[in-house]
This record gives structure tokens, C-alpha cells and sequence, in this order.
């Protein structure tokens, strides 16, 4: 859907939190003020749990226009200051995504040796899905933008329903496995999204993500502020995120880095290195696939109770 910034301005509202999602403190430090769209952006820390989010935060119906925008997944536009604002061009990087996902469903079949129904929200165009159809899997996903998702059945075969996860209508304990991935930032109400996970979930399944600890002492060093995005509503560290899951009925059975299988120009982008990026695509490298830790990024695999 071709949304320019200046359509997506004006469909941006918001509302206030008065509690924290995970430890519902309700003492919090203001931190951050961008602005992104022509609108002022703010982000709080819980003086508790340490969470840093938006407050106010984007409404859903705020959400679903960012996600349903060529903006967002097509637009590669920066801010005044220089921050990414949306991808290049997301599909292109799905040969690197693909092969994440086949690393990561490394992990997830060692636990569902018999295969397992699997729901992946905030799919994008279900490289996460394939990954499962391939290994003997059946799954679903749910993804806000219509155009990933058309795409993400017409490329990949999968089923994707293409609207918000609350909204969807799906039977209690009715999934082995829910898997969410670069989503950690982006969700409405976290807190919300891991109890209906669990409610979907059958008895001992799990839920499988990453995240980005945001107060790792090399994010700074690494990433700056770059998780400081106009649709970054949430930004957990180790602890907290851990808080968020024995809240919410889960078990952690793992928390751990990863190597990741990038471009340079994905990485060059997200990470703010304008003129190291610009150079590469003069050269006409941006493409070539690399290894990476993701230093300051962690997947975590939980069981519910």
C-alpha cells in the first residue's frame, strides 16, 4: 500500500501509559524526545524494572498505518538526524532471513521432534514458516501489513492472516509453538501479547523470539540509540524480559546469543553508519552476506507452566 510520510503523519495518534507493562511500577524518568513525522516521540524508564518505553505511546490503529505503509517496508528514508525509518527493500533480504530461520529452527525441533502445530506473529512474508512447513511443521501466521502477506502466500505457500493478533480468532491451547521475531520493540502491550500467547498454547508448549537488550554495556558502542525509532514502543533488557515471562506463566529454558547472517547494507543501515554505508554501495558491496554475533541481541526459548 503506497502511503507517503506525509499521509502516515497524519494518521499518527496516541495514548498514555500509567503503569509499567511488565512490573505495573507506575514511577518513571522521562529519557528520550525525538521527533519522527512531524510529531513528538517520548520515552520513560519504569524506575523499578528498568523498562524503557513510549509514553504516550502510537495507538494500534497508529500501528496498523506505519505497517501497512511502502513507507515502512520499501521507503529507505532517514530522519532529520539520520535515523533509518524503514527498510530498503524488506524482501530482499529474505535469502539471509531464510537461512537465520533454518538455524533457528535448530532449536525449536530438538524440543517438537514429532513436528507440532506453530503460530508465528508479526510474520512479515513467513520466512519463519517455511522454515517450519519445511521440517515437517504446520503453522499459521499473522502479520498487519496485507502486502507481506499476499506476498509471504504467493512466494512461500504459508497461511497468513493479515491482522492484528488480537484479533484473531484462535481455540485455547490450540499451538506446540508461537514464535515471534524482530518484533520485541513493536508490539502494543506486551504484557497482553504473552498471556494470549500462553492462552494459545498447548499445556508445556513454548514461546520462541529475540529481543535486544537495550541496556547491554556494548549497545551504546554498537547500536547507539538506533532502537529509538518512531515504532519502537518497548525496549527490555535481560532482566525485565525475564520478569515479563514468570509474570506471564512461562518457564526460560534458554537466553543466548546468536551469529547472524547479514549484509553489509542491512547492517550499515540499521546501525547508523552513514558514510560506511554510502561508500559500500558505491563499490557495490552492500549484498554480500556476512557472519556476525549479534552482540547486544539474545533468543530465548520458554515452556509454559
Amino acid at each position: 500500500m503506497a502511503v507517503s510520510a506525509e499521509a502516515l503523519a497524519q494518521k499518527l495518534t496516541f495514548e498514555p501509559l500509567s503503569t509499567c507493562v511488565v512490573c505495573e511500577g507506575t514511577e518513571f524518568e522521562k529519557v528520550y524526545h525525538r521527533q519522527y513525522l512531524g510529531s513528538d516521540f517520548h520515552w520513560t524508564r519504569c524506575q523499578t524494572c528498568r523498562l524503557l518505553f513510549q509514553n504516550p505511546r502510537p495507538t494500534r490503529e497508529a500501528l496498523a498505518a506505519i505497517y501497512n505503509s511502502d513507507f515502512y517496508w520499501q521507503g529507505d528514508e532517514r530522519s532529520e538526524d539520520g535515523h533509518r525509518m524503514g527498510y530498503k527493500s524488506y524482501q530482499k533480504d529474505d535469502i539471509q532471513r531464510l537461512e537465520l530461520g533454518r538455524q533457528r529452527m535448530t532449536l525449536l525441533s530438538a524440543h517438537l521432534k514429532d513436528g507440532g502445530h506453530l503460530l508465528d506473529i508479526g510474520c512479515a512474508t513467513g520466512f519463519f514458516l517455511k522454515n517450519a512447513l519445511d521440517v515437517g511443521m504446520t503453522g499459521l501466521g499473522v502479520e498487519l501489513s496485507e502486502d507481506m502477506a499476499r506476498y509471504g502466500r504467493e512466494e512461500y505457500g504459508v497461511d497468513i492472516a493479515a491482522v492484528d493478533f488480537d484479533d484473531l480468532d484462535l481455540e485455547p491451547e490450540s499451538f506446540d509453538a508461537v514464535t515471534f521475531w524482530g518484533c520485541d520493540s513493536n508490539f502494543h502491550d506486551p504484557r497482553k501479547l504473552f498471556e494470549r500467547v500462553h492462552e494459545v498454547l498447548k499445556p508445556g508448549g513454548y514461546v520462541y523470539f529475540n529481543f535486544w537488550d537495550f541496556d547491554h554495556p556494548l549497545r551504546p558502542l554498537l547500536l547507539g540509540d538506533n532502537k529509538i525509532l518512531y515504532n519502537s514502543l518497548f525496549c527490555f533488557n535481560r532482566k525485565n524480559i525475564g520478569v515479563l515471562l514468570e509474570r506471564t506463566g512461562f518457564t526460560t529454558l534458554h537466553c543466548k546469543g546468536e551469529w547472524r547472517r547479514v549484509t553489509l547494507d542491512s547492517v550499515l543501515a540499521w546501525t547508523g553508519h552513514h558514510r560506511l554505508l554510502a561508500l559500500t554501495r558505491r563499490l557495490k558491496l552492500p549484498e554480500i552476506p556476512i557472519w556476525l554475533p549479534a552482540m547486544t541481541g539474545y533468543v530465548v526459548l520458554a515452556q509454559k507452566k
